[in-house]
């Protein structure tokens, strides 16, 4: 199959939408596609695998900045090829795109079953873990007067302070770094969930 690999553009929301709708049950619009790819506060590649002119696969890529403030990972998110175009090799492209662009940093991959099988068959990636849930009863707890907590609609530098100070006490600590532009952008304006944020201080310390 005559494959050519390109980064994506916002021309590219309406296959990018198509696909992703055919293949899910939830589905996604325009805004979800500008929110994941062309709104992040990190760098990001969205690479686009065509046939005969056609869009037949998408693989993105979130290049974050890891909690050390130095080093980053790579975190691939929407990876999809049209059913037809499956076993074809228009993965192995996407995915080597992929690689090339994250300059040697981790790449971590969150996949679906077939996503998962993909990588560890046609380029040597390992399955590390499967991620269990969990569920639990919400708990009543008597207030305190030491105890304030408060929904808010945006983070600020006081919540970016905090992630800082928590990063800086545990140097073992292998994360993204959760600063204000990070959570606005992953909670606040996520088009796709609606998220209610709140702040917790004790004795009008933020916590």
């Amino acid at each position: 199959m005559d494959v050519s690999i390109r980064r994506g553009t916002p021309d590219d929301a309406d296959a990018f939408c198509d696909l992703f709708n055919r293949l899910y049950d939830r589905h996604v619009d325009a805004r979800y596609f500008r929110w994941r790819f062309f709104s992040t506060p990190f760098p990001t590649d969205l690479w686009v695998a065509s046939a005969g002119g056609e869009p037949v696969g998408f693989y993105g890529a979130h290049h974050l900045p890891a909690a050390d403030g130095r080093s980053r990972h790579t975190f691939a998110v929407d990876i999809m090829v049209r059913p037809k175009s499956q076993r074809r090799g228009v993965f192995r492209h996407l995915a080597s795109a992929a690689r090339k662009a994250s300059f040697g940093a981790t790449i971590c991959v969150m996949a679906n079953v077939a996503a998962r099988d993909a990588h560890v068959r046609a380029d040597g990636w390992s399955h590390v873990s499967t991620i269990p849930t969990y569920v639990a009863e919400a708990t009543p707890v008597d207030p305190d007067s030491a105890y304030t907590v408060r929904s808010i609609t945006r983070f600020a530098d006081r919540h970016t302070r905090l992630w800082d100070a928590l990063a800086a006490s545990q140097p073992q600590l292998r994360a993204t770094r959760r600063d204000a532009s990070y959570l606005n952008w992953r909670f606040a304006d996520n088009p796709w969930h609606d998220y209610t944020a709140f702040e917790f201080e004790r004795n009008s310390t933020l916590s």
